[in-house]
C-alpha cells in the first residue's frame, strides 16, 4: 500500500519510491529507485534512433532482433513514444505539480531529450516524410478542384525513386479531377527560386524580417497549447488525488492499483509534453538573427523559408500562384513598391512538360505488384 499525506510527501522529497509502477529503465533497491542496466541498454538505444532520424517500427524490428522486450511483452509504437515522452530519463519527475529531481537517475543527456521533444513536435506535424522532405506539403492545392495535393514517392524495379506532387482528389479516384501529377524537384525549384527574388528586392529582408518577430510574438502570447495540457494534466493529478484519499480510507482494489498507475504514466506523459512546449519559447528569432539568415542561407534552408513567408500555393496546369504571409512587399520587377500594398499573391508561368505524370501509369502482372515496361511501381505516400 502507497504511503500517503505528510508522509508520502517527506518520501517523495527523499528520493524515496512510494509505490505505484516503476518506469521502464528502473528498479527498486531498498526503497530506492535505480536503474535497470538491461532495461536502459533498450532505452539509450530507442533515443538514439529516434534522434537519427528512424522512425518507431524501424526501432522496434531492431529491438525485437536483438532480444530486448518490454518486460517479456514486444514493444508497441505507443510504448516507445511513451518513452520518448517520459521526463523521469532526464532525473524529472512531478507530482501534484510538485517538481522532483532527486529520485529517478537520468539514463539520457538532457540535451539528447529536448532533441527528441523538438522532433516528435515536428513529426507530429507531418512535416517530413521518410524518404524526402516534401517542402510544400499542407501548403499545396490543386487549381482545378481545390483539393490538397500530397506528396508521393514511386519506386521503380530498377530502385530508382521517383518524387512527385499529386491531388488528393485523383488519388481517390483518378477521373475524379484532371490535373496531372508534378514532379517535386521541379515544382520546388520554381517556388524557391520565385521567394529567393522576392527576398533580394531592396528592402524586402528588413521588411520580412520584422514582420517575422510580429508574427511570433503573437503565437507566444496565445499560450491556447500549453494551457489545454496543463489543464488536461490538472484533471488527472485531481484523479489521482481522488483515488490517494480512497486509499486513505481503506478502499484500496486491484482496479484502484491499476488506475493509479495509469494516471501516473499519464501525467508523465503530459510533463514531458508541457516542458517541451516551455523550451520552445527560449529558441524564438531575433531580429538581427532573422535578417541575417534571409541574406545569406535561404537556399539552404528551403522548408524555413517556406514555413515563414507562404501561406499556400495553388497549381494550375500552365502556371502556379503563390500566396505568401506579409502584405506591403514589392514584386521583384517592382522594387519602388509602385503596386497596392495589399498585393501578395505572385503568379508564375511555366512549361507544360512540368506536368509529366509520375509515376508511370500501372499495370497488374500476373505475379503481384504493379508493372510497366519491366519496371516495377511501388506507390508510397509521402
Amino acid at each position: 500500500m502507497p504511503s500517503t499525506g505528510s508522509e508520502e510527501i517527506e518520501s517523495r522529497e527523499k528520493g524515496n519510491f512510494v509505490g505505484g509502477g516503476i518506469a521502464y529503465g528502473y528498479k527498486v533497491v531498498d526503497k530506492k529507485i535505480v536503474v535497470n542496466e538491461d532495461e536502459a541498454e533498450a532505452v539509450r538505444y530507442i533515443f538514439d534512433q529516434y534522434a537519427s532520424g528512424k522512425v518507431a517500427r524501424e526501432i522496434i524490428e531492431i529491438l525485437h532482433q536483438r532480444g530486448l522486450s518490454r518486460r517479456g511483452k514486444p514493444f508497441l509504437p505507443n510504448a516507445i513514444y511513451q518513452i520518448l515522452r517520459n521526463t523521469r530519463y532526464i532525473g524529472v519527475y512531478y507530482h501534484n505539480e510538485k517538481k522532483y529531481t532527486n529520485a529517478f537517475p537520468p539514463i539520457v543527456a538532457t540535451e539528447l531529450f529536448n532533441t527528441v521533444q523538438a522532433m516528435l513536435a515536428k513529426n507530429k506535424l507531418g512535416s517530413h516524410s521518410r524518404e524526402t522532405e516534401f517542402l510544400l506539403k499542407g501548403k499545396l492545392y490543386c487549381g482545378v478542384c481545390g483539393k490538397k495535393m500530397n506528396g508521393e514517392s514511386g519506386t521503380s524495379y530498377n530502385g530508382k525513386v521517383n518524387y512527385y506532387y499529386k491531388c488528393s482528389t485523383r488519388k481517390k479516384k483518378s477521373s475524379a479531377c484532371p490535373k496531372a501529377n508534378i514532379r517535386k524537384e521541379d515544382l520546388e525549384k520554381i517556388v524557391l527560386q520565385t521567394t529567393v527574388n522576392l527576398l533580394r528586392a531592396p528592402g524586402n529582408v528588413e521588411r520580412i524580417a520584422d514582420a517575422v518577430v510580429d508574427i511570433h510574438r503573437k503565437r507566444w502570447q496565445d499560450q491556447s497549447v500549453l494551457h489545454l495540457l496543463k489543464e488536461n494534466r490538472d484533471k488527472k493529478q485531481k484523479a489521482l488525488k481522488n483515488l490517494l484519499n480512497a486509499v486513505e480510507e481503506g478502499l484500496l482494489t486491484a482496479t484502484t492499483k491499476s488506475r493509479m498507475t495509469e494516471l501516473e504514466v499519464e501525467i508523465d506523459i503530459l510533463n514531458g509534453k508541457i516542458l517541451a512546449e516551455e523550451s520552445k519559447e527560449s529558441n524564438l528569432l531575433t531580429r538581427e538573427q532573422i535578417i541575417d539568415f534571409l541574406t545569406i542561407l535561404p537556399e539552404q534552408e528551403p522548408q524555413l523559408i517556406i514555413d515563414a513567408m507562404i501561406r499556400k500555393v495553388e497549381l494550375y496546369d500552365d502556371k502556379l500562384e503563390i500566396h505568401y504571409n506579409f502584405s506591403k512587399l514589392p514584386e521583384p520587377d517592382d522594387p519602388d513598391g509602385l503596386l497596392p500594398e495589399d498585393r501578395r499573391v505572385f503568379s508564375v508561368s511555366f512549361q507544360s512538360n512540368l506536368l509529366s505524370s509520375v509515376p508511370p501509369r500501372k499495370k497488374p502482372s500476373k505475379k503481384g505488384g504493379f508493372f510497366r515496361g519491366g519496371e516495377r511501381e511501388e506507390a508510397k505516400q509521402g
